[in-house]
């Protein structure tokens, strides 16, 4: 996660970056961390509308599992 934050630290529009970050802290059960990496793919990443939408149907299964903890 270090070396993640730290690659976004240089460049902030690091889509893969944030990809990354967000599926670390999913493992680790941190999906209010998640969800908020996982938005920032969608504000990064450019022309994979297949993707994005993967995203954000993700984004919503995280948004209930962060509810039932």
């Amino acid at each position: 996660i270090k070396a993640l934050k730290e690659a976004i630290h240089l460049q902030p529009d690091n889509a893969q970056a944030y990809n990354n970050l967000a599926y670390s802290y999913e493992q680790m059960g941190n999906f209010a961390e998640a969800i908020v990496a996982y938005q920032n793919v969608l504000k990064y990443l450019k022309g994979d509308p297949a993707y994005l939408e993967t995203v954000r149907k993700h984004i919503q299964t995280l948004r209930t599992q962060n509810k039932s903890n």
